[in-house]
């Protein structure tokens, strides 16, 4: 399978976790190319299921539990049922990393999430169609160098893909 290291200009590695509908078009956009940015790694409840149409992307992610995510990437994009949330975001946050979580409403269990980010220099992003500019300005103001632009453009590209 495919190695997890960053791309050859040092973009930033990403993992996608969850395989469902969403997770599968953020997959596929990414393999299209988003500048700055290297699909890294994917987990999923059914591997094998994955594995196939995976393997035709132009660089096929790492295939891991969700567990070993935050090794292999910087941004882990939460494609996955809320009860996932803490398992796919705390390890990531913890190290100082960033999350983008698409199943916004299971932060309200896991609030202690955004103290563990908070205390580790790390980020949780939510990302919605109304609040572009309050997004893109967190962003901005709580991140530093090439991250900045990185996010924004993540950020922005699920905006409009996702239609919110």
């Amino acid at each position: 399978m495919a190695n997890a290291s960053k791309g050859p200009r040092g973009d930033l590695r990403v993992a996608v976790a969850g395989l469902g509908p969403i997770g599968t078009r953020v997959v596929k956009a990414l393999d299209q190319g988003i500048d700055g940015m290297v699909l890294a790694a994917v987990s999923a409840r059914n591997p094998e299921k994955h594995r196939s149409w995976l393997a035709k992307l132009k660089r096929a992610p790492a295939i891991m539990p969700i567990e070993a995510l935050s090794e292999v990437a910087d941004i882990v994009i939460e494609c996955a049922p809320g009860n996932l949330l803490r398992s796919i975001v705390a390890p990531f946050v913890g190290s100082g990393k960033t999350a983008i979580v698409l199943s916004a409403g299971a932060l309200l269990e896991h609030e202690d999430l955004v103290e563990l980010a908070r205390q580790n220099g790390g980020q949780i992003i939510v990302p919605t169609g109304a609040h572009l500019v309050i997004v893109a300005d967190t962003v901005a103001a709580a991140s530093v160098g090439r991250l900045v632009g990185a996010l924004v453009r993540i950020t922005s590209w699920l905006l409009c893909f996702l239609g919110c």
